[in-house]
């Protein structure tokens, strides 16, 4: 619809120091194909919020699945499949 918005997800904490967090894995965030010929990857037209910043791959490692749920010991224990890191491709 027009003037809609869309968002993949948001953490909603009522305290910053919760331990939650979410992560997507092995997944493909695709536009409708009326939408593709935007350009979604640009980040100098995007908003100016307070606390709003583009991060390095370095800041981005911090978010993934080892350090962010401290999940490499009980992941692999579990037999969850998973990736650590950042995908190359």
């Amino acid at each position: 619809m027009e003037n809609q918005q869309n968002i993949v997800t948001a953490q909603g904490r009522a305290d910053k120091q919760e331990t939650t967090g979410i992560v997507l894995q092995n997944c493909k965030i695709m536009p409708d194909k009326d939408l593709e010929p935007g350009p979604g990857a640009k980040t100098d037209n995007r908003v100016k919020w307070s606390g709003y910043k583009v991060i390095d791959k370095q800041e981005a490692m911090k978010y993934t699945v080892g350090p962010f749920l401290k999940g490499n010991a009980w992941l692999r224990a579990n037999g969850v499949p998973v990736r650590f890191g950042l995908s190359e491709n």
